[in-house]
């Protein structure tokens, strides 16, 4: 019973640290630290300067640990950002046989119709014009 599997080189990849990948560790210990930062200016008493310091520090290397959808908190932003920076609005236009084509020969004909109506008043009105002369 000589048993062997083949395991393949990316199997046990070393980008990572307790299956968190480094970048998105990194960038959770470094928001984390902004976040202390900004939370030890809190006029309170030493002991909860600490206490509220470790459970933002915590919460925060926990939440950019896990990132979005597979991606770091930096990445997903920027992602963002550029999206809302080049978002624009497509229209469908329905071409060929379909409602728009029967649309648009009904104001064909209207059209027709109106300049017809106009032309046959516009010589009325030149027929009234001599007759008074």
């Amino acid at each position: 019973m000589d048993d062997k599997f083949l395991i393949p080189e990316n199997y046990n990849d070393n980008s990572q640290f307790l299956g968190v990948p480094y970048r998105n560790l990194a960038e959770g210990i470094i928001f984390g630290g902004l976040m202390v930062v900004l939370t030890w200016q809190i006029p309170f008493i030493i002991t909860i300067k600490i206490t509220i310091a470790l459970i933002v520090f915590v919460v925060n290397v926990i939440i950019f640990s896990i990132g979005v959808r597979s991606e770091s908190m930096t990445q997903f932003l920027f992602a963002t950002i550029k999206f809302f920076i080049n978002k624009r609005r497509l229209h469908l236009q329905i071409t060929g046989k379909g409602i728009n084509n029967n649309n648009e020969k009904k104001s064909r004909f209207s059209l027709k119709k109106n300049a017809k109506e106009n032309s046959e008043d516009a010589i009325s009105d030149i027929n009234s014009e001599s007759a008074e002369q």
